[in-house]
């Protein structure tokens, strides 16, 4: 065969696809054809067959086209879709819960390192730890 190595692969492996797409299953002539040449041939082309059985095309529903279609068609150029409400409120909720969580978790280990440190009182020259009372 002439041409880069490469190259003929690439032919062979799109000739397989197209013969796929047409219906055509040429998947055993091929690789006993060519494996000596390029012995991975055979599971790429076992491979392209899988993918073509899994890979069926899928209609979407009607009303969906039609509703993309009435958004598409009133839609501005470089116009972003808005961000629905309830999104917009949970997103708000979520900053704010986390505001109050990271105050109430800053208040809670100021109060520990208080509660921890020994409390010194001075009479007449004395040191003596006071324990605080809850």
């Amino acid at each position: 065969m002439a041409g880069n190595l490469p190259e003929v692969l690439e032919e062979i492996l799109t000739a397989h696809a197209d013969d796929l797409n047409r219906g055509a299953d040429t998947t055993d002539s091929l690789a006993a054809q060519y494996a000596a040449l390029f012995p991975e041939l055979p599971t790429l082309l076992y491979l392209g067959k899988l993918l073509k059985k899994a890979l069926v095309p899928v209609k979407p529903r009607t009303s969906f086209v039609r509703q993309l279609k009435q958004q598409l068609l009133f839609s501005l150029p470089g116009e972003t879709a808005p961000v629905p409400p309830p999104a917009r409120l949970m997103l708000i909720g979520a900053v704010v819960g986390s505001a109050l969580s990271l105050v109430g978790v800053g208040l809670l280990l100021r109060r520990a390192r208080l509660l921890a440190r020994p409390v010194t009182r001075h009479r007449a020259g004395q040191t003596a730890p006071v324990t605080p009372a809850a």
